[in-house]
């Protein structure tokens, strides 16, 4: 009977060493995880449905922008994602697209739409209506252009990705379409792009470009001078394969579309990588060939889930540092929390809702959150017991 409780000590400890260690490592596992907090959109021409979303971005106020590429129109949402408005319909005329693959809004609200069919761009008011055009279709006149994809500084710059194969160049432009500058070629230099496709703009003014068949993202200065590179082809972490777009958070950290690996990757602003998200599919959390994506005011991150005719959302849960609790400044709360609500840090009193349950559910789920004190003393039980099966069993050899 004395040999079978301390076989049964022996037992239990290991296995309490093993939920120790196991508890710790779902915790690194998971910690940091970027979570799917709703969706809006499906295949077809009605109101809010998408064909072939190529490009996502938002407004000072969180509307919500998408090109819809295959419906040739632009659809505005709110922050909720439902529908506004939506203009634009097939064609070549003032206001019309043909197959718009990228957008962006100034300061002022005014929309500008990488018109790509049509060799365009076209800059329209916060309603829609049409303002101005520039670019062609002409070779070898300099306004040659085949935009991707197209952002606006903080002093109302335009940058526009040129994926022409004798183009493979990013092109500035003030508001009214006088082009400043140009830079880059064919080629994998640092200063060469082969079919550049996103473009985006940090708080400093500096400029991002996916450089697609280079597998890498590029950083520049505003006047075109190569700062860094991010990113090489492959699939581990940090690697790239074929990224469509990229996006920066107000911190400048990156955020990459890497669309032939189906996922999202994170970068800090140095270009050290942090996280990622996403696989292959159609269930929420994974992607068909995700071609845009945009970081809200408040950290939430929305994908153009293009394969899926999609926008995806999701928002970075609290920190594995607080135990989440009622009402609390940090943390989810038990009722929830809302899209607007999370933030790295936590979730505000104001995102603490009903609505949110299915938020926190899931986030227990991702995040296994242990009291403190309790892990410690499973972990000391299971590795007190653990040195007492070593000892026993080296008494036993004769080797103690």
């Amino acid at each position: 009977m004395k040999y079978q409780n301390v076989n049964m000590f022996r037992i239990t400890s290991i296995c309490l060493t093993i939920l120790f260690f196991g508890l710790m490592s779902a915790s690194i596992t998971h910690a940091g995880t970027y979570l799917f907090i709703t969706e809006f959109g499906s295949q077809g021409s009605g109101d809010g449905q998408f064909s072939n979303p190529t490009a996502v971005t938002l407004d000072s106020f969180d509307n919500i922008y998408v090109a819809d590429s295959g419906n040739d129109r632009i659809l505005k949402f709110d922050s909720n994602g439902v529908v506004i408005t939506q203009f634009g319909s097939k064609g070549s005329d003032d206001g019309q697209f043909n197959n718009p693959t990228g957008i962006a809004v100034d300061s002022s609200g005014n929309i500008y739409v990488a018109d790509q069919g049509n060799n365009r761009i076209q800059k329209l008011s916060s309603t829609g209506e049409y303002i101005t055009q520039w670019g062609s279709y002409v070779i070898g006149d300099g306004t040659s252009l085949n935009p991707f994809s197209v952002a606006v500084d903080s002093s109302g710059n335009v940058y526009v990705s040129d994926t022409y194969y004798a183009n493979n160049r990013i092109l500035k432009f003030n508001s009214t379409g006088y082009c400043l500058t140009q830079w880059g070629s064919n080629g994998k230099s640092n200063e060469q792009f082969r079919n550049p496709t996103g473009v985006a703009v940090d708080s400093f003014d500096n400029i991002y470009v996916a450089d697609k068949d280079n597998n890498r993202i590029l950083k520049f200065d505003s006047n075109g001078n190569y700062l860094k590179q991010v990113g090489s082809q492959g699939s581990g972490d940090g690697e790239l394969f074929y990224p469509a777009n990229v996006a920066l958070d107000s911190s400048g950290n990156i955020y990459v579309a890497d669309t032939y690996n189906g996922r999202i990757q994170k970068f800090d602003s140095n270009g050290t990588y942090l996280k990622q998200w996403g696989s292959y599919g159609s269930n929420a959390g994974q992607f068909k060939n995700p071609l845009g994506i945009a970081v809200s005011s408040s950290g939430n991150v929305y994908v153009a889930d293009t394969g899926n005719n999609r926008i995806q959302v999701f928002a970075l849960p609290p920190s594995l540092e607080e135990t989440p609790t009622k009402n609390s400044k940090k943390g989810v709360t038990e009722e929830g929390v809302t899209e607007e609500g999370v933030t790295e840090e936590g979730v505000t009193e104001e995102g603490a809702t009903e609505e949110g349950k299915n938020i926190y559910e899931r986030w227990i789920v991702e995040r296994i959150t242990v009291n403190k004190e309790t892990l410690g003393i499973v972990g000391l039980i299971g590795l007190v017991g653990s040195i007492i099966t070593i000892y026993d069993y080296l008494k036993k050899k004769g080797k103690m």
